[in-house]
């Protein structure tokens, strides 16, 4: 995933060619799981996940902390598609 840039993966994916619906049904998806995480965890501020990205070291972050930056990243995304779609 790292290797390519998001403009690789739109090529590869044929992000430019396919409709639109299913990437949003699939944003709403995500979303409604994130609040069935947040929903079922003990305690999301203090139970963590642990990361480890390429090149850096393994880092620890909590659920809640998890959910907000993945919302933030399918935000970007979104944000993307509509000035895609403003042309």
């Amino acid at each position: 995933y790292w290797s390519k840039t998001q403009d690789e993966w739109a090529e590869i994916w044929n992000y430019s060619r396919r409709d639109i619906r299913s990437s949003l049904e699939l944003y709403k998806a995500c979303n409604q799981s994130m609040i069935d995480l947040l929903g079922s965890a003990a305690d999301p501020r203090e139970n963590k996940l642990l990361f480890s990205y390429p090149g850096e070291e393994t880092r620890a972050m909590t659920v809640e902390g998890t959910v907000r930056w993945q919302s933030d990243h399918l935000k970007q995304h979104l944000d993307e598609i509509n000035k895609i779609l403003a042309g």
